[in-house]
């Protein structure tokens, strides 16, 4: 299986507070064809608005989002009415709610696999 850090394809939307990055949870890295791009990202370099949340946005049709960290999510779905702190509304959107209340918050197509920490 072939891994890519990239960030290709992914729109990156930073502002004064917080870095907000371009549904299905999975217990492990599951095999993905070479031509769609992988982002793996460490929980911790994840970088929240002043609420806890994080949107992810992507301009391909389909996406796949590779979070490493131990931390659980406890809560997850689809986003009723809401704007963030930056003034974006994520109505619509699936959400991950994580342990501590850190949101993610990410297109109904982007596919997200939880990958367990080396730590």
């Amino acid at each position: 299986m072939a891994t890519k850090n990239i960030f290709t394809d992914y729109s990156l939307i930073s502002n004064e507070e917080s870095l907000i990055y371009p549904e299905s949870i999975q217990p492990a890295v599951s095999e993905v064809s070479s031509q769609e791009p992988l982002l793996t990202i460490s929980y911790q370099d994840l970088l929240p608005d002043s609420n806890g949340e994080i949107v992810f946005l992507s301009d391909a049709s389909h996406s796949h989002l590779n979070i490493e960290t131990d931390v659980n999510v406890i809560n997850s779905g689809v986003a009723g009415s809401h704007t963030t702190s930056e003034g974006l509304n994520v109505e619509g959107l699936s959400f991950y709610t994580f342990e501590g209340g850190t949101t993610l918050y990410c297109s109904p197509d982007v596919e997200l696999t939880i990958i367990p920490s080396h730590s």
